[in-house]
């Protein structure tokens, strides 16, 4: 169990930086989830301000994880490539279609071309929406990176470290 504690500047109360609660006045912080703890960066006697970062827990899977979703997310070439299909396929059933009104093209040709054009236009709604889920998953872990830093809730003076860099946490 990591424990720090941290006095209240204004009310004399502390706060346990651990899981579980303290004695009185005392507020225990735990971290949002398990892992290892990176770096400390307080020590007993420092001041805190709400929102100081306390500890950092180990990050580095995460990182990489949101460089993935960063790059998949801003992939553009998918995308370009259904519009231009769309644009495509749009372009010749206008031409297909007054074709037909002359009598030079068959009414199987001018439906073939429009189903192109329905399967161009769902390929281009499909590579959009997975975009956006991209997007989506790329602010998901930009939030669970946020959660790896273990933040004062309270401004006041650190009392007691009981864990150290490299230490698991749960």
């Amino acid at each position: 169990m990591s424990t720090y504690v941290v006095t209240g500047a204004d009310r004399g109360i502390g706060a346990a930086l651990c899981s579980q609660l303290a004695a009185r006045g005392d507020i225990a912080i735990a971290a949002s989830e398990m892992g290892t703890l990176s770096s400390i960066n307080v020590k007993e006697g420092d001041v805190v301000k709400p929102g100081d970062v306390i500890a950092l827990m180990a990050d580095e899977v995460l990182k990489a994880s949101l460089e993935v979703a960063r790059r998949s997310m801003n992939v553009e070439g998918t995308l370009q490539s259904a519009a231009a299909d769309v644009n495509l396929r749009r372009t010749e059933s206008t031409k297909l279609q007054e074709l037909r009104q002359r009598n030079h093209a068959s009414q199987q040709e001018v439906d073939r071309v429009q189903s192109e054009l329905t399967i161009a236009e769902s390929r281009h709604l499909s590579v959009r929406e997975e975009l956006e889920i991209k997007q989506l998953e790329f602010r998901r872990i930009e939030a669970q990176l946020e959660q790896r830093s273990i933040r004062a809730p309270i401004a006041g003076i650190v009392s007691e470290v009981h864990k150290d860099a490299g230490e698991f946490v749960s």
